[in-house]
């Protein structure tokens, strides 16, 4: 692809659709301009005559910035682009997936070649540098305000990054310019510069060229099983994929797949008084897998040892929790899986998050079951994760903020009503799970929400999405075998059993 980026960019990318037909296969991709959000902008009628027209199996998006809206005004005004197409998606009774990286993924994959500085800064710059006239939040809470976000997306930071005057200090040295909400665009010059010419400049164009093979692998993943799709991307990628997709399906249609690894088939519960942990060899290269069950953590905590004594190439986690600054912070929080965060941040460790497809595989559970009941269930389920830090929340809005936040990022599928804290509140009282006490305060009764998970109407789905996220722990760690030689896992213990019975069948796929 290199000598594709090393060519001039056009002034001006059209917003329209590149249409490949070839090989039994019917490609959209549809360049958008994300800033649009005015539901008159012919961009929108394009977008639906073109899906009336490929009459698409399957749609991807480039990100989600809001859940479902009963209206297409609503959408475009709440989600622009990827809005509206997931809105089209939805009334049909189409899938819809979203293509892109994560952040976390963006940041691991760029620090095998770039410092951790030019990282901490391009990633705020991109959150900062429109913010170019006055606000009234006060400098130091606005530049943490957008750490937190940085951070709940998979950035990591360390104590020293948390710091606002730690980004000052690099922004002054880096432009010899005092970082202020009042800059003016000329003021923000150098670091436009520095972007486009500068240290930033490759960076840049790596994050850009690194996407544009998220979104070929993913066209070619989807290919095998459907004939028709529809993507929507930024225009620039749009001008990428004209160039590449076609050579890219010459050479997918001559491919031959792998053998699939064999699929985990079932799960048992088993219950776990201490903390698991045990390393096994994969061929020439080593896991430690680790499971525990308790909320208490020392300081001096046998986790922390045994994964620094481990030197992981990376580490899996089930999913990124709330991330601070400091240990405790995070172990009060997020228990292990944000003492791990912790860790990574501060030690310069790759942590990824393994449990990123699970929202994918949720279409599956909508033609065997209500999709009343699979969000109830999918809702309980993320609930149940998060028992520690709801019992670290002194307010029950607060911590649906969370959780509503949570669901967005991880399903495709939820409307607005399905992922409230009203739609939550009905369907948890209905089952003996929340009482209120004051105004805001809500007890919740975890056992019973287990108890609940169990019940006639749930049981099925419940197992079913235990068993898809049992396998999808199972095919991210076969992926990261793939490049990596010491990989830590850490997950539910069902999870972990599971997967130590499939290590036979990850041998044998991967031919170590």
């Amino acid at each position: 692809m290199k000598n594709i980026y090393d060519r001039p960019t056009p002034e001006k990318f059209a917003l329209d659709a590149y249409k490949f037909d070839g090989y039994g296969k019917k490609i959209s991709v549809f360049g958008t301009n994300h800033g649009l959000r005015n539901p008159a902008d012919t961009m929108f009628t394009q977008i639906e005559l073109e899906f009336d027209r490929i009459s698409p199996q399957v749609v991807f998006v480039e990100a989600i910035t809001s859940y479902l809206h009963p209206t297409s005004e609503e959408n475009i005004s709440m989600g622009a682009d990827s809005g509206f197409l997931r809105y089209l998606a939805y009334k049909n009774g189409v899938e819809a997936y979203v293509w892109d990286l994560d952040l976390g993924e963006m940041y691991n994959l760029l620090r095998r070649e770039f410092s951790r500085e030019d990282l901490y800064l391009f990633f705020h710059c991109l959150k900062l540098r429109n913010l170019v006239s006055s606000l009234n939040s006060a400098l130091d809470i606005l530049i943490s305000s957008k750490s937190r976000e940085l951070s709940v997306m998979g950035i990591p930071l360390s104590q020293e990054e948390w710091n606002p005057e730690h980004f000052k200090s690099i922004f002054k040295r880096r432009f010899n310019l005092g970082y202020s909400t009042n800059l003016s665009q000329q003021d923000w010059a150098p670091v436009d510069n520095y972007f486009e010419n500068g240290a930033l400049a490759k960076l840049k164009s790596k994050l850009f060229q690194l996407r544009d093979q998220r979104l070929l692998k993913t066209i070619g993943d989807f290919a095998k099983n459907n004939d028709r799709i529809f993507i929507q991307t930024g225009a620039q990628h749009k001008e990428v994929m004209k160039q590449v997709l076609p050579l890219y399906m010459e050479s997918f249609n001559e491919f031959k797949p792998k053998k699939q690894i064999t699929q985990i088939e079932s799960l048992e519960e088993d219950s776990l008084e201490h903390p698991y942990y045990r390393k096994i060899k994969v061929g020439n290269k080593e896991l430690l897998l680790w499971s525990s069950s308790t909320p208490e953590i020392s300081q001096n905590d046998q986790l922390s040892r045994d994964l620094l004594a481990f030197k992981p190439s990376i580490i899996l986690i089930e999913d990124f929790p709330e991330h601070y600054a400091k240990k405790q912070e995070n172990i009060k929080l997020a228990g292990e899986p944000g003492l791990i965060r912790y860790l990574g941040a501060k030690n310069d460790l790759p942590v990824y998050n393994w449990a990123t497809q699970t929202s994918n595989s949720l279409y599956s559970l909508l033609p065997k079951y209500k999709r009343e009941d699979v969000c109830s269930a999918v809702t309980f389920h993320y609930v149940l994760k998060y028992e520690q830090m709801f019992k670290n929340f002194t307010n029950y809005n607060d911590f649906w903020n969370v959780m509503s936040a949570r669901l967005l990022c991880s399903n495709t599928m939820f409307t607005y009503y399905e992922a409230s804290i009203g739609r939550f509140s009905e369907n948890a009282t209905g089952y003996g799970i929340i009482s209120a006490t004051k105004s805001h305060q809500v007890d919740m009764d975890f056992e019973k929400l287990r108890t609940a998970l169990k019940s006639p109407n749930l049981i099925s789905i419940n197992n079913d999405l235990e068993l898809l996220k049992a396998n999808e722990l199972l095919n991210s760690v076969t992926r990261s075998l793939e490049d990596n030689d010491r990989i830590f896992v850490h997950a539910p213990y069902k999870y972990i059993k599971s997967l130590e019975n499939s290590i036979p069948s990850i041998v044998n796929y991967l031919k170590l």
